[in-house]
């Protein structure tokens, strides 16, 4: 995407963003997350 943009990025300045930026997006996403119910019993399931 940068460079049909004319950017040059180094592959390093990506890779601090994705550490600088994923504890922040991940926090941001896990309000949308649903709650998760451990166990599926096979009985249950109904095709």
């Amino acid at each position: 995407m940068f460079m049909e943009r004319g950017f040059e990025v180094d592959h390093s300045t990506v890779n601090r963003w994705v550490l600088a930026y994923t504890p922040l997006l991940e926090k941001r996403l896990r309000q949308f997350q649903r709650p998760y119910c451990g166990s599926i019993r096979i009985d249950e399931y109904l095709p």
